[in-house]
């Protein structure tokens, strides 16, 4: 039985893992946050500054951590003491997609499934701008890697039996988020899933197909088809590798639970990784390392090790 990378590095608990754009710290999401220093190989932060957590995301320079909760509160921490530097006492939007910082590390954007857009000042309760889209829900919030390409996943509402009643489409946005770049709509069919590659050349999607669904690759700008791919179950998050050329899902079924791995160029497939309760996948910015997440644990560890099988995540 192969054994361990001794490069691996278990953590805790990551229903959600972001790392900053220097990758040398992580943020683990579960019942509380905690921050690990990934050069270091320790824990420097442990804090509950609001129940529920659900997203985080650090400011350019990795000092600032932002975290929203299920409610849609605001809070904005210091990366290395956990110390809350503002509380923006929001709950009136509701749950929501992720935050992110903008270019200038000033403000936050985030939405809700409200179809309410939010441009407010990081260190403040002050809202900047506001957009509401009547009868629609965002679903997603992906950037390139500079922060100027912006992607917004719009949908209609789900009523009680989960059919969309309106148009579900992604509108590309440069920063400051003023008039949109491009539309792509693609009727009834549900969007489960988008995210714009780091090099905002290319848009990830997952789109419903009954009687199961398909991951497509379109151009950001031009929407052509540049690969599809078919797989009978829902995933409900994209993640792209920070040179844009891999993309991860996780995949769950009646007859598997695992991290799934493909060529962004044409959707083939690298790997799988079986894994216990599956939640996240973080690549690490400029690095051959990627962290995997469980409701169990977290581990860090090279894309190689996990696939060849000396790093698992079945306990």
């Amino acid at each position: 039985m192969p054994r361990p990378s001794s490069k691996s590095y278990k953590m805790t608990v990551g229903y959600k893992i972001v790392c900053s754009d220097q990758h040398k710290l992580v943020v683990c999401i579960g019942g509380r946050l905690n921050i690990f220093d990934i050069e270091k190989r320790q824990k420097i932060v442990s804090c509950r500054p609001i129940p529920n957590p659900s997203y985080a995301a650090f400011s350019p320079n990795g000092k600032i951590l932002a975290v929203k909760s299920t409610s849609g509160r605001i809070v904005v921490l210091n990366s290395f003491s956990g110390e809350v530097l503002c509380d923006h006492k929001n709950q009136k939007e509701g749950e929501g997609c992720q935050l992110h910082f903008s270019p200038d590390g000033e403000m936050l954007i985030d939405a809700s499934w409200k179809g309410i857009i939010t441009i407010r000042k990081a260190f403040e309760p002050t809202i900047i701008k506001r957009e509401v889209f009547e009868g629609e829900h965002i679903g997603e919030i992906s950037m390139d890697a500079n922060r100027n390409n912006w992607l917004f996943q719009h949908g209609g509402p789900f009523r009680q039996e989960k059919k969309a009643r309106s148009c579900f489409c992604l509108i590309l946005h440069t920063w400051p988020l003023t008039e949109a770049l491009r539309q792509h709509c693609f009727g009834e069919h549900i969007i489960w899933a988008s995210a714009l590659s780091p090099d905002a050349s290319r848009i990830c999607l997952i789109r419903d197909c009954k009687p199961g669904t398909d991951m497509r690759i379109i151009g950001a700008t031009d929407g052509e088809i540049l690969a599809c791919r078919q797989f009978g179950m829902i995933s409900s998050k994209i993640y792209w590798s920070w040179d844009s050329e891999i993309i991860a899902v996780i995949r769950k079924s009646f007859a598997e639970s695992c991290f799934a791995f493909y060529k962004s160029s044409d959707l083939s497939l690298i790997g799988t990784i079986p894994g216990d309760y599956p939640s996240s996948i973080c690549f690490l910015p400029n690095s051959d390392q990627v962290v995997l997440g469980s409701w169990q644990f977290s581990r860090l560890a090279r894309l190689e090790d996990f696939l060849s099988g000396q790093v698992k995540m079945c306990k």
